[in-house]
């Protein structure tokens, strides 16, 4: 897919800690601005495993999404 290759874009992640057999997890994503989304993935307790922020630095190309 060029046309994506070609967004200039920056990732944050965060291993916060391992998913352990038998864990039910909870994903949520969300968006905070026109070219920023976040995500969480978390045990039912909510405790966070992970966190990810995705930016896309032309937000013309963002609002496409």
């Amino acid at each position: 897919m060029p046309a994506l290759a070609s967004i200039p874009r920056a990732y944050r992640l965060e291993y916060l800690l391992p998913a352990e057999p038998g864990d039910e997890l909870v994903a949520l994503a969300w968006r905070t601005a026109p070219d920023v989304f976040h995500f969480r993935l978390a045990r039912r307790d909510g405790i966070d495993l992970f966190r990810g922020v995705f930016e896309c630095l032309d937000e013309h190309d963002a609002r496409a999404m």
